[in-house]
């Protein structure tokens, strides 16, 4: 992959977009098609202009402390509630307008969690006393009712959370980011920044949920990773990689070679 670190055509500044962890478009369907977006993306998006990337933002796997140690450098900074926009949402209505207006085409770029783990550091953040009384509330459920409440076709307010797998595919269910790490191995990540950032990007503990225990059974383990398979399988083949894959096939050679 050839380095991008030419300015595009198009005037500078914005502000930012992105939407809810659901892939679920009737907030995003606010932003206009076309130039028309202009506007609403002066409130809108993060994008990086001079290093050709887009950060698709999904939801604990270390995004705070990562929008913040990049926001500095962004053209295009996405306020809060528009923070977790899905690669599908980004490809359909942002993508064009970045390409038509500013000639740029960047490359999406995110971090994969290992999806039990994925889904315990989510029911350690429902644990928070602010949520206590809540039905988002996890106090006094265990981490096993919990997964299997997830599971269930009735999803409780607790348990609803949505798929990683939906932030960053396509509409037609392919993947659709050009990089991809793992959480679990932020070596590959870290020297990614430096290198399309700058060395002196440091990533700093942000929003981290409390502890608790969180135990599951080998039963709902297992029917956890049946129904996670895309992310189980793929966070493995990032695990194999080194931890990170890029490029049409999402090989490691490809991204190796980028950093020779």
């Amino acid at each position: 992959m050839a380095r991008q670190t030419g300015k595009p055509a198009g005037r500078d500044g914005g502000a930012a977009l992105g939407v809810s962890f659901a892939d679920n478009d009737a907030e995003f369907s606010k932003i206009p098609a076309g130039a028309a977006a202009r506007a609403f993306l002066d409130r809108g998006m993060q994008v990086f202009f001079e290093q050709s990337l887009a950060y698709i933002a999904v939801p604990k796997t270390g995004t705070t402390a990562l929008e913040q140690a990049l926001r500095p450098q962004a053209m295009l900074t996405l306020p809060n509630r528009y923070k977790h926009m899905t690669a599908g949402q980004y490809l359909r209505r942002v993508a064009p307008f970045l390409k038509a207006e500013f000639g740029l085409e960047p490359q999406l770029f995110a971090v994969l969690r290992e999806p039990e783990d994925h889904l315990r550091s989510w029911y350690r953040y429902r644990q928070r006393p602010k949520l206590h009384g809540k039905p988002e509330s996890t106090a006094g459920i265990s981490f096993d009712q919990y997964v299997r409440d997830l599971l269930s076709e009735d999803c409780p307010p607790h348990a609803r959370i949505g798929r990683q797998w939906n932030m960053i595919r396509s509409a037609d269910h392919e993947l659709a980011v050009h990089t991809l790490f793992a959480y679990e191995a932020p070596g590959p990540l870290k020297e990614f920044l430096a290198w399309r950032f700058g060395e002196g990007t440091t990533l700093a503990r942000r929003n981290v949920s409390p502890a608790a225990e969180a135990e599951l059974e080998p039963g709902t383990r297992a029917k956890l990773l049946m129904a996670f398979k895309e992310e189980a399988e793929l966070h493995k083949r990032l695990l194999d990689g080194g931890g990170f894959l890029e490029g049409p096939s999402l090989g490691k050679a490809v991204l190796k070679s980028t950093f020779d």
